[in-house]
């Protein structure tokens, strides 16, 4: 299995030291470390003031930036993808812009419009195997105006109904329904 990740800040492969335990900088290293059917970790939407040069030795770890998707499209999302496994996708809502998701933990501006993100979805769901997805970084609403809670769960169906389609177009293929 391998899990790709959406979201705009630290690429989370900080050094997972045992007395820092799990936390927002760090998830996948251990992921990575700990998981051994993860095969590789594609990031997309990264952007910010970020070193990489930390982890560009990682074979299993593939890195877009917001600049490079913004720029080589969903071409580029399905390119570092390998159509023969299955994926996990984990969408960090800071991905969107935070004039879009106040309530996220690391807003910062330039990220994807909401329906760039469910056009991204709805093109990973329908083209890679999605075996489970979850939506991350989304704190507690600051004000009565901030409808972040309701953009996600438009997105998350707007991916679970890709999901369905494609595995409804497969079992047709195979004859199955």
């Amino acid at each position: 299995g391998d899990a790709v990740h959406s979201r705009r800040d630290a690429p989370d492969l900080a050094e997972a030291e045992p007395e820092e335990g799990l936390h927002l900088g760090n998830v996948f290293r251990y992921v990575l470390d700990g998981v051994k059917s993860v095969e590789r970790l594609v990031q997309v939407g990264l952007r910010g003031l970020i070193d990489m040069a930390s982890h560009a030795d990682e074979e299993r770890v593939s890195q877009i930036g917001m600049d490079s998707l913004r720029r080589g499209g969903i071409k580029a999302v399905l390119d570092a993808l390998p159509s023969a496994m299955p994926w996990y996708l984990s969408v960090d809502v800071d991905v969107l812009d935070p004039s879009f998701v106040p309530s996220t933990g690391t807003p910062m501006p330039g990220g994807l419009l909401p329906h760039e993100l469910k056009d991204h979805l709805r093109a990973v769901a329908s083209a890679r195997e999605i075996v489970a997805a979850d939506f991350v970084e989304l704190a507690h609403p600051a004000h009565l105006s901030d409808t972040a809670a309701a953009l996600v769960t438009e997105c998350l169906l707007t991916l679970a109904d890709a999901i369905v389609e494609q595995q409804r177009i497969s079992l047709s293929e195979r004859g199955g329904a």
